[in-house]
């Protein structure tokens, strides 16, 4: 939650990958519970949207000058 909080209070972009693998991915019974609390935790932000990869993909290369930062100076 902490991650999503700083990228939030940036106006940054949050992308949350999960691989439903049961045993040794996102699919065990304890991370299902977890990425189901942190998504429940990031609904409640205003403004935020779930898409996927490929609406995202259209919406960044249609809106450059939207996402572009220039990162020279950190």
């Amino acid at each position: 939650m902490q991650e999503f909080d700083a990228i939030y209070a940036e106006g940054g972009y949050f992308n949350l990958t999960v691989h439903p693998r049961v045993g040794y991915g996102s699919g065990s019974p304890a991370r299902v519970a977890i990425v189901e609390k942190l998504i429940e935790y990031i609904k409640r932000h205003d403004g935020v949207r779930f898409v996927g990869m490929l609406e995202l993909a259209q919406w960044c290369l249609k809106r450059p000058a939207d996402w572009r930062r220039d990162w020279s100076g950190q």
